[in-house]
């Protein structure tokens, strides 16, 4: 069976309120509290696995060579099959709460990630409205990972 690289960011998808933040919030049924901190401390409390829906979930992404950040495209998580093959789907995506450590694996996948900081995955400095790959000139490591490890 192939392995197929599926990277979910840490930006919206389709869904305006598909943001990491959000998905927590709808999932888990948080409200915005003052101060800020209420929230975290309801969600460590928290320990079910909660389904979410397709439409809901981050902006996912691949890569038609995970060589060249340039390559990058967007997949719709409701057609998985269009960016890989016939027969491929997404059947089901949940969030859960741990107290496992964070995993900083994805360097391991994508090595040229931490070069990619100051600068999207096209290589320009700043995102452009004329760019010829809208989506490769809108990303840069921010969007795969919040920690430089």
């Amino acid at each position: 069976m192939p392995l197929f690289k599926l990277f979910s960011l840490l930006r919206a998808g389709k869904n305006p309120r598909s943001g990491p933040d959000w998905i927590l919030r709808l999932a888990f049924g948080i409200t915005r509290r003052s101060p800020p901190n209420a929230e975290l401390v309801e969600l460590e409390s928290l320990k079910q696995k909660v389904d979410l829906d397709l439409s809901d979930l981050p902006l996912l992404v691949r890569f038609r060579d995970p060589q060249k950040p340039a390559t990058v495209e967007t997949v719709d998580p409701q057609d998985l099959a269009k960016s890989f093959g016939q027969g491929v789907q997404l059947l089901k995506a949940q969030i859960e709460i741990t107290q496992d450590p964070v995993a900083f694996g994805i360097v391991k996948i994508l090595p040229w990630l931490p070069y990619y900081y100051n600068k999207m995955l096209d290589g320009e400095r700043i995102e452009r409205l004329c760019a010829q790959n809208h989506i490769a000139n809108s990303l840069s490591s921010g969007a795969f990972k919040t920690e430089t490890k």
